[in-house]
């Protein structure tokens, strides 16, 4: 483990942006394209073709020093498994980050997309590059999610089973937050006519994407997670899609104002990679997360 100067120094050196945050203790990150620590790359991905293990690797240690905790990742298949952290870490004494740390390596290659827990001394990041992280908080409770809902991950309602693992720790819907990550955009995510007329008849109360900016029929992922999300129960009021002043630093860092920096196609501080297979662009190629820090 690296000493307590290196653990300030990332500190001082973070360029990770704080999304939002619930009252009391949690917070929430979205991770950039560039390093906060040496202005490289900061993909945290070992699957991503041409992905530098190593370096990967490596990343997840700083940010692991950045946030504080031992951090939870997972094998990300576009399922709909829910893992409850608390029976995995059964036994592990709250705040003994060397042994934590032990116990959830062995996850990444753990094949689910939701992770829910009731303690406060992990965090829990979701990985995507277009796909939707999404982040839980019932604070009242004390019983904490993420997940990662891709096109299947959504027609498949991962969001609902990370609710119901969430409920079955006795959790209460209406206590329920929810933070909608960056994620590729209706006007930009184009599918095909087939996957848009299914998704039409799956989601008939979203508004249907005819044409996005590239000329055919598309689909709204965000949309469809926040209808799933009001179906398990969430309050409208609860689920947030952005916050303005995550937007406003995008902006202001890319000296740009002219599109949707929530957007991972349209945003250059994000990996997408519908945008890597458009243009071939090695900078575009990898993943960032959603930290949820309890």
């Amino acid at each position: 483990m690296a000493d307590r100067h290196f653990a300030e120094l990332l500190e001082i050196g973070s360029a990770l942006k704080e999304l939002g945050s619930e009252p009391n203790r949690t917070r929430l990150f979205i991770t950039p394209i560039d390093s906060p620590v040496d202005g490289g790359d900061f993909n945290l991905s070992f699957r991503a073709a041409g992905t530098d293990a190593d370096r990967s690797r490596k990343n997840r240690r700083w940010l692991r020093f950045i946030v504080g905790r031992p951090i939870s990742c997972l094998h990300q298949v576009h399922s709909v498994r829910v893992l409850d952290l608390d029976q995995v870490l059964e036994g592990t004494a709250f705040k003994d980050e060397d042994t934590l740390a032990e116990r959830l390596a062995p996850l990444q290659d753990e094949e689910a997309d939701g992770q829910v827990t009731g303690r406060r001394d992990v965090a829990l990041a979701a990985f995507s590059a277009d796909c939707t992280p999404v982040a839980f908080v019932d604070e009242q409770d004390g019983i904490f999610g993420t997940c990662h809902s891709g096109r299947r991950g959504t027609e498949q309602n991962i969001v609902g089973a990370v609710v119901a693992a969430m409920r079955a720790k006795g959790a209460h819907p209406e206590n329920i937050s929810c933070w909608i990550g960056p994620h590729i955009c209706g006007n930009c995510y184009e599918t095909g006519e087939k996957i848009a007329k299914d998704f039409a008849r799956q989601f008939p109360d979203i508004p249907r994407i005819a044409t996005t900016r590239f000329g055919g029929p598309g689909i709204d992922i965000g949309a469809a997670i926040a209808a799933e999300l009001r179906q398990a129960g969430v309050p409208m009021e609860h689920i947030h899609a952005s916050d303005d002043s995550f937007v406003r630093e995008c902006n202001e860092r890319t000296g740009r104002t002219d599109f949707m920096a929530f957007c991972t196609l349209e945003n250059p501080l994000l990996y997408s990679y519908r945008e890597y297979t458009l243009t071939h662009r090695s900078r575009c190629n990898g993943r960032f997360a959603l930290v949820l820090v309890p």
